[in-house]
């Protein structure tokens, strides 16, 4: 499996640019895609402990 593929899997639909998908207490900003393929996508890291264990489990976003 891809990155794109599992966060396709996680999100439950084809992505697309500029969706935010939240996964563990990781942030994954589309950034660029053609077609069904996500060509840039950027981690965001959780700032400290604290906000990564306040954030279990999945959730997915739209940053439309």
């Amino acid at each position: 499996t891809t990155i794109g593929g599992f966060l396709m899997t996680a999100a439950g639909h084809v992505l697309q640019q500029g969706e935010i998908i939240e996964h563990d207490g990781l942030r994954f900003r589309v950034e660029k895609v053609e077609r069904r393929r996500l060509l840039r996508v950027r981690l965001e890291l959780p700032e400290n402990k604290e906000q990564a264990d306040a954030e279990p489990g999945r959730s997915v976003a739209n940053a439309r």
